[in-house]
């Protein structure tokens, strides 16, 4: 094993929350929520071009974090949804 810590160990969950907090220095204009293993990133926007301006500043953020710390997003269980507001 190169990197990382074997899965069940009790040290691994504390590892992982350190190893991942950072991730929020990294990703400009948006919010993080996370639970256990999962993450949602949120953007506030006043427009469509605003959203699509922000979403791709954040994924090429987030691109660049998984990059450094060696990370691979599963993509087959990574959804986009839009919530519009009134």
């Amino acid at each position: 094993m190169n990197w990382g810590v074997p899965q069940g160990s009790v040290l691994g969950p504390h590892l992982y929350l350190v190893y991942v907090d950072t991730m929020r220095f990294y990703i400009h204009y948006s919010c993080l929520t996370s639970f256990a293993d999962d993450m949602a990133i949120s953007f506030r926007v006043i427009s469509v071009d605003d959203l699509i301006n922000k979403v791709i500043i954040g994924f090429d953020d987030l691109n660049v974090f998984t990059t450094i710390i060696m990370l691979a997003i599963n993509v087959k269980r990574t959804n986009f949804y839009g919530v519009q507001s009134n």
